[in-house]
């Protein structure tokens, strides 16, 4: 989804969640926020839960193309923000 046109959501959806963290009620499901800011160089903005890596990982490739990120930027190290981390550095 294009935001502006150097910031792209590459976020994924998650509908099958109703208690976020054990303790949050989320009744609607919740999202998984991660951005693409394109410029001479390319950051991704966190990663998301470990259970949505391969969505992720293919929003990544298709807002991207051919090119290749060059900075990932994690915003804390909760799961939801870093659990894909590793996977980010085999892109």
């Amino acid at each position: 989804m294009t935001i502006t046109r150097d910031i792209r959501y590459i976020g994924v959806n998650d509908h099958e969640v109703d208690l976020f963290e054990g303790q949050y009620v989320v009744p609607g499901g919740m999202c998984y926020n991660s951005y693409a800011i394109l410029d001479d160089k390319i950051a991704i903005m966190d990663t998301v839960d470990r259970g949505f890596t391969h969505q992720w990982l293919d929003n990544i490739q298709n807002t991207l193309g051919d090119r290749k990120p060059d900075y990932l930027v994690v915003q804390h190290m909760e799961p939801d923000h870093s659990a894909n981390v590793a996977n980010f550095l085999k892109v």
